[in-house]
């Protein structure tokens, strides 16, 4: 091997972080469920991370916790498994999510996991025994309670409800107990597996937690994050010293520490290598995929395709004929486009899902 090629190793149950400390362009193999083998670096992982208006970006330690929680977790982040999300309160800082489906798959390959049961609750607050017994109308369904089972001990049991969770609009609205299942399912799993995954995070809870600030803050006058675009000023002074000792002398600048942020690619001018771009598209696509599935799982890859198209025209607003081909995508349109696919899909692209079409009716027009 020669010294430009970087140095490989496969994730495994142990893996050591520092050979980055020592060559930054250190490459980690990550095989994911699919058994796709995807490549894990620096570099690579920044490049994922969408830039936030006069902020800085990741430094080296909050990639490295990335790079943690992609190689321990097996979460492929080009798939937006996980990620890094930008966090205000307390500071401006970086920190890692996963995706639910990541904490449900380190559930269900424990070695005790036994299973997950669920029901509906109604209006009349009556808990529906689950499967096809169940005589719950799902016009009067107002929560969803699950249990899951672990050998050698009670089962974890946990109700969701409808009216902490339903947004007004969007896939919420139109599949309401379908997303709720969905909560129940990730929570339920995730308390009952606390001693092994208490720390991860999906992106809408770092989002809660990014909210406001405790209630036990007294900073009632810090701004919602909604409401705020950097964080706000520390206005914490030293009490004043004996001036009668002699004049205050403000330190030079350089004598104030701070973690310099990760200097950006050497070859961010240049083309991105094409694997990591065809890599990027594929991830793009099938986080698309598996939004578009949570409405109507039943449509064909033509009109997968087609919708991916409209998306793709409506996030970076050009026209269909300047859609760029598969293997003519950049590094910065693949940005903009998990950027987006990351707050949900636009309610224009959702109003286009034919909820109830089968899919054998787009093959035969196909």
């Amino acid at each position: 091997m020669s010294e430009q090629e970087p140095k490989q190793e496969t994730a495994m149950a142990v893996y050591d972080l520092t050979l980055i400390k020592d060559n930054p362009d250190h490459m980690f193999s990550l095989k994911t469920q699919s058994n796709s083998i995807v490549p894990i670096t620096i570099k690579g992982l920044l490049g994922l991370i969408p830039p936030v208006d006069g902020q800085r970006q990741p430094n080296t330690s909050e990639l490295l916790q990335l790079v943690n929680v992609a190689l321990g977790q097996g979460a492929d982040p080009y798939a937006k498994e996980c990620g890094l999300m930008p966090i205000f309160f307390g500071g401006f800082h970086y920190e890692p999510y996963v995706a639910a489906q990541v904490r449900l798959r380190k559930a269900q390959s424990q070695s005790d996991y036994r299973g997950y049961e669920w029901g509906y609750i109604t209006k009349d607050f009556n808990r529906h025994v689950s499967g096809i017994q169940s005589k719950a109308n799902p016009m009067e369904v107002t929560g969803v309670w699950g249990r899951v089972f672990r050998d050698g001990r009670e089962p974890f049991y946990h109700e969701t409800w409808m009216a902490e969770f339903r947004k007004e609009k969007g896939i919420w609205q139109k599949m309401g107990i379908g997303m709720l299942l969905k909560v129940n399912r990730d929570q339920t799993h995730k308390f009952a597996y606390a001693d092994k995954m208490g720390n991860l995070n999906t992106y809408d809870e770092m989002a809660a937690y990014d909210a406001d600030p405790p209630l036990s803050a007294p900073t009632c006058d810090t701004p919602k994050r909604q409401d705020r675009k950097k964080p706000v000023e520390n206005t914490y002074t030293d009490p004043a010293p004996d001036t009668a000792q002699g004049d205050i002398i403000d330190p030079e600048p350089s004598s104030q520490a701070s973690e310099a942020p990760v200097e950006p690619p050497a070859e961010a001018t240049t083309p991105a290598d094409p694997a990591t771009l065809k890599t990027m598209y594929a991830g793009a696509y099938n986080a698309f995929t598996d939004l578009i599935s949570e409405v109507n799982p039943a449509l064909s890859l033509g009109k997968f395709q087609r919708l991916f198209d409209e998306f793709a025209t409506f996030t970076l607003m050009i026209d269909k004929k300047d859609l760029p081909g598969e293997d003519d995508w950049t590094m910065p349109l693949l940005q903009a486009l998990l950027a987006e696919l990351a707050k949900g899909l636009p309610e224009p692209i959702l109003e286009m899902i034919p909820v109830d079409e089968p899919a054998k009716a787009e093959e035969t027009k196909e």
